[in-house]
């Protein structure tokens, strides 16, 4: 990707954002605006980045064609009680993804479960 004379950026940036962006229509359910970015260097992210990604959408849903937008927030109250088993599981996950899964099924059941 580094050429001594691209017209183009060795960086991708990701902007993202949840909530009422005016913050005129607040919503009492979910009263917050977040702004989120990541900026990565492309080369990292088309050797680790992209294929990490790929990687646990298949793990987890089969195909890589899940996208969140649109669904219900995901519920992590699970964590309040449980914060060492969810640090546990990235620990792991970093060698074995199987735990990961256990605590993903939970805050998606939960998830599932606050919109109905």
């Amino acid at each position: 990707m580094t050429t001594s004379k691209s017209k183009f950026s060795e960086y991708i940036i990701y902007v993202d954002e949840s909530g009422d962006h005016g913050l005129v229509n607040v919503d009492p359910s979910y009263p917050v605006f977040v702004l989120a970015f990541c900026l990565f260097a492309k080369e990292e992210y088309l050797a680790r980045i992209i294929p990490a990604i790929q990687g646990f959408k298949f793990r987890h849903f089969g195909h890589d064609m899940v996208i969140q937008a649109g669904r219900p927030v995901l519920d992590f109250s699970w964590l309040d009680s449980n914060r060492a088993e969810y640090f546990s599981a990235v620990q792991a996950g970093l060698d074995n993804s199987e735990p990961m899964k256990v605590v993903f099924r939970q805050v998606l059941l939960d998830s599932e479960r606050s919109v109905s």
